[in-house]
């Protein structure tokens, strides 16, 4: 029996390189529904809306606990914890604490709102609620963004576009909403009757169907530390998953560039990843040095349940003499400590689980099944293998490690390979047989 050894290192990966794209991602469900001016209420916990959208992102901060859908990043000592039904964020001086999404989510005719109960009174700091997408953003911001201590202001892609001046109890609700191609930036007394603040015409506007969604505050006091507490984004209730199957992202990369949904590409140094030949060709230049691989990540997150999410291995020439088991991959992650693997180091196929960042080889299949699937059904997740895309054999099964409902698909090449490596893999056929 071979010894147990680390599969991948994809969660470090996918921290560094990252390319942003934007464009449009097109849900199965029609699209939902955000009232205009006057439009929305504060409670109701969420917002209906299709899959991948905006709505699922609800909080209450009930819980106490930082979980999915979100993501927290904060600089020094800063921290947003959850303290009697509030959403608090303390940044000391020069230092910011926000949450983000987890993943990227579609705004399109829907919304995103928050109670922001106290902002910063530090001179120099101000609380946030922003949508970005890629290099494009708008923000509401205030009191004291940019030397405006008396002012909530709009920005567009980061310049100031609007402001007026800052009353707490007319501006106790934020939102950001998009209809018929317009975004608007709007406050509220009671999250119920809205003032647009600022508009963006559809000719101004920025595609918002995979988006970004943080709010927080940023300190740029030198010497005084800030903290402001925040309540009910969306309305607050208990989040529930709401992403498209993953089986409706199919792709044969013929197209000139990665579809939107691709929307993270990583390539290091002597790693190149790049889509021609109608599929993502890895290559390597044998005269660079380490590097950490290269692959492909989906910005919106996909459900397993009842669907499927396979790839076919078209080619490999690759060889790497100094690290014979830096592996080919197909993974589905639910968060940096829990995913599932198919790799292809050496000669063989390789069906792996991490749960809580334990690796466990599960089995092991001949370099000729080049077609890898993952497929869930009635509560078990097969690892199934094919040498044409037609016929499948079940390579392993079990029940759910880790909640199927939302995880990303990615694929590409993983490990450390050092100088040496050379040779190619296409990747093609994304959920096509």
């Amino acid at each position: 029996m071979r010894p147990m050894r680390s599969p991948l290192a994809l969660s470090a990966l996918l921290l560094t390189g990252c390319e942003a794209l934007t464009g449009s991602f097109h849900t199965l469900e029609g699209t939902g529904g955000a009232g205009g001016q006057g439009g929305g209420a504060a409670e109701g916990g969420g917002i209906d809306g299709p899959c991948g959208g905006v709505g699922m992102l609800v909080d209450d901060f009930e819980d106490g606990i930082v979980a999915q859908p979100w993501a927290d990043d904060v600089s020094g000592t800063a921290l947003i914890t959850e303290e009697e039904g509030l959403g608090v964020a303390r940044a000391p001086n020069g230092n910011h604490a926000f949450r983000k999404s987890y993943r990227l989510h579609d705004l399109r005719d829907s919304e995103v709102r928050l109670e922001v109960v106290e902002p910063p009174t530090t001179a120099d700091a101000f609380a946030f609620l922003e949508v970005k997408a890629g290099m494009d953003s708008i923000m509401i911001a205030g009191p004291g963004y940019s030397g405006q201590p008396d002012n909530l202001v709009v920005t567009v892609n980061n310049a100031v576009s609007s402001n007026v001046t800052f009353q707490s109890n007319a501006h106790r609700w934020w939102r950001i909403r998009q209809t018929a191609g317009q975004i608007f930036a709007e406050t509220s007394p009671s999250g119920e009757a809205w003032d647009v603040i600022k508009e963006l015409s559809a000719a101004e506007a920025f595609d918002v169907s995979l988006v970004e969604v943080s709010f927080g505050i940023q300190n740029n006091n030198a010497m005084e530390a800030a903290v402001a507490r925040f309540d009910r984004v969306n309305g607050g209730g208990a989040f529930e998953p709401n992403w498209c199957k993953a089986g409706t992202l199919t792709d044969d990369f013929s197209g000139g560039g990665p579809k939107p949904e691709w929307v993270r590409r990583v390539q290091n140094l002597g790693c190149l990843i790049t889509q021609k030949e109608g599929g993502v060709v890895i290559e390597f230049d044998p005269a660079q040095t380490a590097t950490n691989g290269c692959l492909y990540n989906t910005g919106p997150g996909y459900d397993l349940r009842d669907s499927s999410v396979s790839v076919q291995l078209a080619e490999n020439s690759i060889v790497t003499p100094n690290e014979p088991d830096a592996p080919l991959y197909l993974q589905l992650r639910y968060n940096d400590s829990n995913y599932v693997l198919f790799t292809r180091p050496s000669q063989m196929v390789e069906a792996w689980v991490i749960v809580d960042n334990v690796n466990q080889l599960l089995a092991v299949a001949g370099a000729d099944q080049g077609w890898w699937r993952f497929r869930e059904s009635n509560g078990t997740l097969f690892w199934e293998t094919s040498t044409n895309g037609r016929e499948w054999s079940t390579l392993y099964r079990t029940g759910h490690p880790f909640p199927l409902d939302a995880i990303d698909p990615t694929f590409g090449m993983g490990g450390a390979v050092t100088t040496g490596a050379m040779g190619r893999a296409k990747f093609d056929n994304f959920n096509l047989p």
